[in-house]
Formats: structure tokens, sequence, C-alpha cells
């Protein structure tokens, strides 16, 4: 079993932006709501958006750091956390999260 008290954790979502959805759109989502939401949670470190060029599998994926995993347990279990993931909903499809922490194998 993986230790949780590692002094951060990384809550990874990735997703494919709908065919109908104005990409435009989603920008202006992501940076006046999404990005500024997150930045204004507790713990918050860091957050990082990617597009896929390689590989199949989700076009979008987003990093967001956060200091514990209690801290990202408290703040996905918020109703504001789950209005978020609907307004994401309505932009993307094949939305899926994970939760990592480090191995400790490697200089984090």
């Amino acid at each position: 079993m993986t230790r949780m008290d590692t002094g951060h954790v990384q809550l990874l979502v990735s997703y494919t932006l709908r065919p109908e959805v104005d990409e435009a759109d989603y920008d202006q989502w992501a940076r006046q709501v999404a990005v500024p939401w997150w930045q204004n949670q507790p713990g918050f470190r860091a957050i990082r958006g990617y597009y896929t060029v390689v590989g199949s599998g989700a076009r979008v994926v987003v990093e967001v750091d956060v200091d514990h995993f209690e801290t990202l347990a408290k703040i996905l279990g918020t109703a504001e956390y789950q209005r978020m993931r609907r307004e994401l909903s309505g932009f993307a499809e094949d939305v899926d999260s994970r939760i990592l922490v480090p191995t400790g194998r490697t200089p984090s």
C-alpha cells in the first residue's frame, strides 16, 4: 500500500472535448472559472494543462498539485467541486480522473 503522508498529491484529470464544443468557449471557461477556482483551494500548489500530440486516448490532461491527500479529499467532497465536474462535462466526454502520490523512488 502506498503511503498517503507524502507531502503532496496530484489529481490527474483526462478528457476529450466534445466535437460540438467551440474550443474558444472551453478555453474561456478554463481560464476564467476552472483555473482560478483551483488556485483558491486550500493547499493548492500548481495546475498544468496538456494536449496529447502523440498517442491515443484523451486529448486533454490536467494536473492539479495539492499539499496533502486529506486536503484533496476534502476538496473533492465539496458541492463546488461537483459543480465544476458538471461544468467540465458540458465541454468534455470520457472524463477520467486519478489521484497520484509520489512513489518515493525519484526526487520530486
